[in-house]
């Protein structure tokens, strides 16, 4: 029987999957019995092979008329098919500084780093100055190793994901119709569309790069969250109406440290920081430096905190005297051990209260 067949376009990949699923039955009587030609092979692969999903659907509604007699030498050639795009795939992702690649390799030295330095910052050094030092030079360690890697999240992987989309969508109209393919062969005649998520997850699972391409996006969207967590905490102190410079400089200079060491921000809220400037300004006024207040009614965190009706649970307290500015604060409570502990806390504290009078400190954690 002499084969002449023109691959035309076909139709959408919802409609051709479902014809997919009951085509060779229904065209069975008129089947092809002569074996396919080695022409007519290589056209079909070369269709297949194609970056263009039209001329992929019309190799494939071809194969669909041909019946049931076709279907193994059309599972050989989608398999031939789907071997090319995965090498594509492989070549895509094996480009010459792979953002993705970079990035991925950046972040795993992050996390190693903010977990080294993390136990550092958690540990009791006494306020020994040496070691306060080396905490500092640690943490502006750990601050080059995230810049960088935000710069890597920022990268132009346009091309890359163009390319990976295009071999990806090949992948997905190939194991649709092997997925078919499987279905008539195992007697299962159905005319329900395979579904999806499944044919997704095939893809992924049978193709390495697939899968890292899929992971790397995931990973880069999280550093990139990690960049907007801080800049909506700034924006939210930003709008703070009621807050004064000192306790929005101090809450965006703790949040970037905590952002860069991996934790989230605790944003400023106005009932704590009111409870914390009541205790600051006690302090001055009533001449004592503690978190024990003699003033009834505010003798723990927890009466100021309360007092100022503060809706949520108040975490911990640090106090400071000395000096109107926030670095000061900052570096006096980095200093200090328990204080840093506080700063730095992997809890769920969400909040901060900041409250300033004079030289005279008072910071606030909850959690809401």
């Amino acid at each position: 029987m002499k084969q002449s067949v023109i691959f035309t376009a076909g139709a959408g990949l919802a409609s051709r999957c479902c014809l997919c699923a009951v085509s060779f039955l229904m065209v069975s009587s008129q089947a092809f019995t002569a074996e396919l030609s080695a022409a007519f092979k290589e056209n079909a692969l070369a269709a297949m092979k194609s970056s263009d999903s039209a001329k992929r659907k019309a190799a494939f509604r071809t194969f669909q008329y041909l019946g049931p007699d076709a279907l193994a030498d059309y599972r050989t050639i989608l398999q031939k098919a789907q071997a090319h795009h995965q090498a594509a795939m492989r070549r895509v992702m094996g480009t010459r500084a792979n953002p993705y690649i970079e990035h991925a390799r950046g972040l795993e030295e992050l996390d190693t780093e903010r977990s080294r330095v993390m136990d550092l910052i958690h540990t009791d050094w006494k306020k020994d100055p040496g070691k306060i030092r080396m905490l500092k030079t640690e943490v502006e360690g750990i601050e080059r190793k995230y810049k960088r890697l935000v710069k890597l999240a920022n990268a132009n992987t346009s091309s890359i994901d163009r390319n990976m989309g295009i071999a990806m969508d090949a992948l997905l109209e190939i194991q649709w119709e092997i997925t078919s393919i499987e279905r008539l062969s195992g007697g299962d005649n159905s005319s329900d569309l395979p579904d999806k998520k499944d044919i997704e997850d095939t893809v992924v699972e049978e193709c390495y790069e697939a899968e890292e391409w899929y992971e790397q996006q995931s990973k880069r969207k999280q550093t990139l969250q990690s960049e907007l967590s801080e800049k909506t905490a700034r924006e939210h102190n930003a709008g703070c109406k009621w807050a004064n410079n000192s306790q929005k400089d101090f809450s965006d200079h703790l949040n970037h440290a905590r952002i860069i060491m991996g934790l989230h921000p605790m944003v400023l809220e106005e009932r704590l920081s009111e409870a914390a400037w009541g205790h600051s300004n006690d302090m001055r006024t009533g001449g004592f430096f503690s978190h024990t207040s003699p003033l009834p009614g505010k003798r723990t965190p927890a009466d100021r905190a309360r007092l100022a009706k503060f809706a949520g649970s108040w975490t911990g307290e640090n106090i400071f005297m000395g000096s109107p500015s926030y670095t000061s604060a900052y570096n006096g409570w980095f200093g200090s051990d328990g204080h840093r502990f506080i700063m730095f806390t992997k809890g769920g504290s969400n909040v901060v209260g900041i409250g300033v009078d004079g030289g005279h400190w008072t910071m606030m954690t909850g959690r809401q």
